[in-house]
This record gives C-alpha cells, sequence and structure tokens, in this order.
C-alpha cells in the first residue's frame, strides 16, 4: 500500500498537527488544522486527507478559508470563475473548485501506485496547499466584493495573459462579445489555454446570474 490512513495519521502526529478522524464517503479520513500565515497573522486552515483505491491514490481537499456566503450574494460570479481558471493554471498542483451551493475548495490529487509517500511529501503538500488556499480567499474575496481582477505579480506572460482574461471578460453579456468570444473558442491559432478560458465563458454567460 503506498499510504494508509495509519500513516497519515502518524505523519500528522510527528509534524504535532491537530487532527480527528472521520469517514468522508464511506472513506476513513482525518481533519487536520494547520497553522498558516495569513495577512490577518497566524490561523489554524483546515485541511481534509484521505486515500483510497488500496492506497494508490491519496487526496487533499481545503475547504473553509473563503466565506460560502460570499459567493452566494456576490454580483460577480462569473469574474470569480474566471479567476479561479486562471489560478487553476498558475498553481503548482491542486484544482480550485466550486460548487453549486457556492463552497470553495482547493482539490489536490495525488497518485502513488508503487511510491511511498514520505513524511517530506506530506508536509510539502499542506504548505503548498494551504498557501495556495490563503491566495485564492485574499483575491478572490476582493474579486467577488468589487468584481476586479487582481494585479499579477508573475512574468510579464502573466500579465499579459491577465489583460487577455479582463478584455474577455468584457466581452460577455452581448450578442456581439458571445460571437467574438465563440471565434476565439474555435480558432486554432489561439493558445489552447485561451480558447478554454473562451469556451468556459461562453458556458458560463449561457446561465442564469443565480446559477454561476
Amino acid at each position: 500500500m503506498a499510504v494508509s490512513i495509519e500513516q497519515l495519521r502518524n505523519f500528522a502526529q510527528q509534524l504535532g498537527l491537530k487532527f480527528k478522524e472521520v469517514n468522508n464517503e464511506s472513506l476513513p479520513s482525518l481533519v487536520i488544522d494547520v497553522p498558516t500565515e495569513t495577512p490577518r497573522g497566524i490561523q489554524e486552515l483546515t485541511i481534509l486527507v484521505k486515500s483510497y483505491d488500496n492506497g494508490e491514490m491519496f487526496e487533499a481537499t481545503m475547504v473553509q478559508f473563503l466565506p460560502t456566503e460570499l459567493h452566494q450574494e456576490s454580483e460577480h460570479k462569473l469574474q470569480f470563475l474566471f479567476y479561479l481558471l486562471h489560478k487553476a493554471w498558475q498553481t503548482k498542483f491542486g484544482t480550485p473548485e466550486v460548487d453549486k451551493d457556492g463552497e470553495v475548495r482547493l482539490l489536490v490529487e495525488i497518485p502513488l501506485v508503487d511510491a511511498q509517500m514520505t513524511l517530506k511529501q506530506f508536509e510539502r503538500i499542506l504548505k503548498v496547499a494551504t498557501k495556495t488556499a490563503v491566495e485564492i480567499a485574499v483575491e478572490g474575496s476582493q474579486i467577488l466584493m468589487h468584481g476586479e481582477m487582481p494585479e499579477s505579480a508573475g512574468t510579464d506572460g502573466d500579465n499579459r495573459l491577465r489583460q487577455v482574461m479582463v478584455a474577455m471578460i468584457e466581452m460577455v453579456g452581448s450578442a456581439d462579445g458571445n460571437v467574438k468570444l465563440k471565434q476565439i473558442a474555435d480558432d486554432d491559432e489561439y493558445p489552447e489555454q485561451i480558447r478554454l478560458m473562451a469556451r468556459k465563458l461562453l458556458d458560463a454567460s449561457s446561465q442564469a446570474p443565480d446559477e454561476l
């Protein structure tokens, strides 16, 4: 077995982390509180970890780092959805998600197969996942409240991508804008990530605002 719930429990104990055991989707899981540096100081963020498929798959899910009510009541759900897509491309690993109830999560799935998880690897996953969750909480809350994309602190390429994102968001909501988005989605000369953005925006714009 690549990793077991007993090993995950042992890792948490070695790192001195508070945790409790729960059953999640009929699988034994650990809910771990991870002390994390945030703009408000050190706070404990919650992460759910488990293994399945005979220990060959490891999963960690960050929860409760951005208020569900903020998403539910926001008038800028489309901008936030697009921000999550961009964030997914930027992160080293992990996929940000939002469900129909407005709950935002960060999912990390790692196939182990014949590899054994180590304490160092486990600690690294927790550190990266919590750091990314803080970034999403800070940047995402600004978008949900004000509808503005955060300024990128990345490379010139990241900044150009952000400019394209903002321009594409502004296309949504009008017949001409949707025509342009479809042209981008179908044009092989655009990078695949830009075409994917266009398709996502077209899908999102076809939904009622309260369904986003």
